[in-house]
Order: structure tokens, then sequence, then C-alpha cells
């Protein structure tokens, strides 16, 4: 990708900025990469409570490393993997509902 050091000035009314700064908020991207995909025709798409699952995952995958560390320490001998599975399995079936 080509180094981006050009600089696109434009005016807009006070009720256009603020639609464009909610659509760059729920979008999760910065104004500038929002303006770069809107401007070029590349479809955005806006997942309503992807982060919140990607905040899960994270604590999912948090203790899978705490239960695996414990495992190589020897600390505990039979790791019982089905809750997380069970967890990864929920959290899976919620993203592919949005």
């Amino acid at each position: 990708m080509s180094k981006r050091d050009l600089r696109v000035t434009f005016r807009v009314s006070v009720k256009e900025l603020k639609h464009i700064d909610d659509l760059v908020t729920k979008s999760n991207m910065s104004l500038s990469e929002y303006l770069r995909h809107a401007s070029t025709n590349r479809k955005i798409k806006v997942v309503d409570g992807l982060p919140e699952f990607s905040k899960e995952l994270r604590a999912v995958g948090r203790n899978l490393n705490q239960l695996t560390r414990l495992c190589n320490q020897g600390k505990i001998t039979c790791l019982d993997l089905g809750g997380i599975k069970r967890k990864v399995a929920v959290i899976t079936e919620k993203i592919i509902e949005l």
C-alpha cells in the first residue's frame, strides 16, 4: 500500500458531520479509514454487538492460557475443556446470528 502523505479537506454542515461521526463510531474504524472505504465504493458492513463478543472471546483465551500454563507446570493433570468449548460455541452462534 502506498504512503498516505496527502491530506484532503472538505466542508460539511453540523448535521452532516454528526451523521458521519455516528457512522464512523458504528464502524469501529478511524475517520480516515471509513472515508477511504466509503469513497472507493467498498461496502462497509457494521455488525452490532461484535465488540462484546470479541471481549468474551479474549476472556476465554485468557482462561485457556492460564489452564495451559497450569498443565505445563504440573499443577493440574486432568483438564476438562468442555466448558470452554461450550462457551466458544455459544459465542460463535451469536456471531453467526448477527
